[in-house]
């Protein structure tokens, strides 16, 4: 994974939700969760994954590294389906939810970042 792009946030307590949404291919309007690990059994194995993490005041957010040919944002095999949903897509959108519970309000920061594979930031 490379690229780490953080989102400041200050909350105490919380809900994250944290997805991507196909914008074209055979999912196109499809909504995928992000993963919070991601394992391939080899180094040449097809995968896809955005990743992330959070602490109290901050969302990380992984993706491939442009230079690795099988790495994706969204990868869905042929295997999957029977082959009629698949799809290897570069451009995603991402969406973080943050609900901030705190006493009896209730605030909820919602940022949408568009992830394309091989550029540097957003």
């Amino acid at each position: 994974m490379h690229n780490v792009y953080a989102i400041r946030m200050k909350w105490l307590k919380r809900l994250t939700k944290h997805t991507m949404k196909a914008l074209k291919g055979n999912n196109a309007g499809f909504t995928f969760y992000a993963g919070g690990s991601a394992m391939i059994d080899t180094s040449t194995d097809p995968y896809g994954a955005i990743i992330y993490a959070y602490t109290d005041t901050e969302v990380l957010l992984w993706r491939p590294n442009a230079s690795v040919s099988h790495g994706f944002l969204i990868y869905v095999g042929e295997t999957w389906g029977n082959g009629t949903h698949s799809q290897q897509d570069t451009e995603v959108e991402v969406t973080v939810r943050v609900i901030d519970i705190n006493g009896i309000h209730v605030i909820a920061i919602q940022c949408v970042i568009y992830f394309k594979k091989g550029f540097s930031d957003i």
